[in-house]
């Protein structure tokens, strides 16, 4: 999970601020269909130490996620697709659905 703070107006066009300093939040194991713990990154672990939060470490600062990754792939690659996310998202927020 890719979590980021934005400071957004829904005016037209929409402003959308996105805040230097966010983190990722990673599974412990590779993903199965089995509700383990450790292959997710949902609500399964909120408030429940025993289950995998507290036995590795899962949550990283995007500028130690940019340093494992290597500073141009995090700024060329992964960066621009959130800001593209970001946009199309508050973009369709501005406009009110049609029926």
């Amino acid at each position: 999970t890719f979590r980021v703070w934005v400071s957004a107006a829904l005016t037209d066009p929409p402003e959308v601020w996105l805040y230097k300093d966010s983190y990722i939040d990673l599974a412990g194991g590779e993903f199965t269909m089995d509700l383990l713990p450790a292959s997710h990154v949902t609500n399964l672990l909120r408030g429940d130490v025993g289950r995998g939060r507290a036995n590795f470490l899962r949550h990283f600062s995007t500028s130690c996620f940019a340093s494992y990754l290597g500073e141009d792939t995090y700024n060329q690659r992964i960066l621009p697709q959130v800001r593209d996310i970001l946009v199309a998202t508050y973009r369709a927020l501005a406009h009110t659905p049609s029926s």
